[in-house]
């Protein structure tokens, strides 16, 4: 379900942006299935793992801004 969702984003950016400057997003993936599990299950979220996914986000951020 999250892949799919990555897949149909991803599919509507590479209309916009080079593939070279999507390559990082793909990396969105893991951070999107933490939270669809958290929302969906209900599972909890510890504090190294929002502090990985925010350090993940902010890499992704860094490498992607222009």
């Amino acid at each position: 379900m999250v892949a799919g969702f990555n897949f149909i984003v991803n599919s509507y950016l590479f209309r916009v942006y080079l593939a070279s400057a999507l390559a990082t997003c793909s990396l969105t993936t893991p951070l999107f299935g933490v939270l669809v599990a958290a929302a969906v299950t209900g599972d909890q979220l510890s504090p190294l793992l929002l502090l990985s996914s925010v350090m993940v986000a902010a890499g992704i951020g860094l490498t992607v801004r222009r």
